[in-house]
């Protein structure tokens, strides 16, 4: 009985894969990681945008500065993460309007508050600046704010009457032409 030698690879060692294949769950929590960044940054950044604006940043200052605030809420004052704060912005550079809904805390208690901001010739004015205080009590920021800096910012009068706009004195001697006479009449 003849025996033929196969021919056969000789052994070697298992081939390598590649780091993917060798690590697909790895692979795949990066994956998702790399989404849910994308998606939070683009379904997330108009509801917290708010929180870095401005005018909500000088809203805090003024309440931070409040005698009163800080005896209600203690020091230091800031904008907890939960709620986020919510506004409108409104402004063509050189008149507008903005209000902003946020809660401000302190070691004592917690508050809402309320901003509302007019822009006339480029200077933003508060027009509201209200915390309203666990306990209810109110603390008005604005009337501070205008104690010491007096206040441009027109106010508005349900009773005032417009006042009466006379007609120019103009001639009103409209002559037409004459039209041409219209073709097969």
């Amino acid at each position: 009985m003849s025996t033929t030698a196969q021919n056969a690879p000789p052994p070697t060692s298992a081939q390598r894969r590649s780091w993917i294949a060798r690590h697909k769950i790895l692979t795949t929590l990066g994956v998702l990681l790399v989404a849910a960044i994308v998606a939070g940054y683009i379904f997330a950044w108009p509801l917290l945008k708010w929180r870095f604006h401005a005018l909500l940043a000088t809203s805090l200052a003024e309440i931070q500065h409040s005698p009163a605030s800080v005896e209600k809420l203690g020091e230091p004052i800031s904008i907890p993460l939960w709620p986020w704060p919510a506004g409108r912005v409104n402004s063509d550079g050189q008149k507008g309007n903005a209000r902003f809904d946020f809660t401000v805390a302190g070691p004592k208690s917690k508050a809402s508050a309320v901003s509302q901001l007019r822009q006339l010739d480029g200077k933003w004015d508060f027009t509201e600046l209200k915390i309203t205080c666990d306990d209810k009590t109110r603390i008005d920021v604005a009337q501070t704010i205008e104690a010491r800096d007096g206040n441009d910012t027109p106010k508005f009068d349900p009773n005032a009457t417009q006042s009466e706009v006379k007609a120019p004195n103009m001639s009103l001697d409209i002559t037409l032409p004459d039209l041409p006479p219209e073709p097969g009449k």
